[in-house]
């Protein structure tokens, strides 16, 4: 449960500032070597009916953690060489189009963010 709190504040925080009304969702997942466990996050995180874009931002894996992610349907940015989470976060965010966005950890456990507790936050 306490991840709802922390999707609702991310996607509350990160309000990007549009002059339109209509509201866009992106999720951004920075990740180094989670070639075990990207595809199942952004698969949840493409679940979601709200969310509108998944970018994975791979900061230089040496694993196969960019084929993994695209296999699953996230658009990926790749640093050629490891920069650290926070620079994978300013790209991510960069990058993205939703006047929302939300940043999740690309190792979350499924335990952490089951797929029938997130679908009930709501952006509007």
């Amino acid at each position: 449960m306490s991840w709802l709190v922390v999707i609702l504040v991310f996607l509350l925080a990160s309000i990007k500032t549009t002059k339109g009304s209509d509201k866009s969702v992106s999720i951004v997942i920075p990740a180094y070597n989670e070639e075990a466990t990207v595809a199942k996050v952004v698969s949840v995180a493409r679940k979601l009916s709200y969310v509108d874009e998944v970018i994975v931002v791979d900061d230089g894996s040496t694993d196969r953690t960019v084929e993994e992610a695209e296999n699953a349907g996230a658009t990926v940015i790749s640093h050629i060489m490891n920069e650290g989470k926070g620079s994978a976060i300013k790209t991510g965010f960069k990058y993205s189009h939703g006047n929302i966005v939300a940043f999740i950890d690309a190792d979350v456990s499924i335990k952490e963010l089951p797929e029938c507790y997130v679908e009930y936050v709501n952006v509007s």
